[in-house]
């Protein structure tokens, strides 16, 4: 059997407040946490919702029109400088000084490991 520690008797009445601030306290802290949670910037539910929606969209068309495609062109700038254009995103890459790049930008590899860390 369980019992609210803020609402426990006491034979001083001056030991039940500590007790109920530090309950008060920690039912708010966990309100403000959930809120912060809840309020971040990234909207897992609907990101989730959107998901399920373009899925049941790509199952509904046929098979040779569910494929989706990326583009990106990439240009040398000077030796190993190159710029990439992926939709309407521009990077620059380069290699280091000991492959004879310039340092200018991280290397081709750099960026693909980035992209496996998101």
């Amino acid at each position: 059997r369980g019992f609210d520690l803020a609402e426990r008797p006491s034979q001083d009445a001056g030991v039940g407040r500590p007790i109920a601030r530090l309950v008060t306290q920690a039912a708010g802290q966990e309100a403000k946490r959930s809120r912060v949670l809840s309020e971040g910037r990234v909207d897992l539910d609907k990101q989730m919702r959107e998901i399920v929606r373009l899925r049941k969209e790509m199952r509904s068309k046929p098979y040779a029109q569910r494929t989706t495609t990326t583009r990106a062109v990439a240009r040398i700038l000077e030796d190993v400088h190159l710029e990439g254009r992926m939709g309407k995103f521009v990077v620059e890459s380069d290699e280091p000084l000991a492959r004879g790049g310039t340092e200018k930008g991280p290397s081709p590899l750099q960026y693909f490991v980035m992209g496996t860390a998101f």
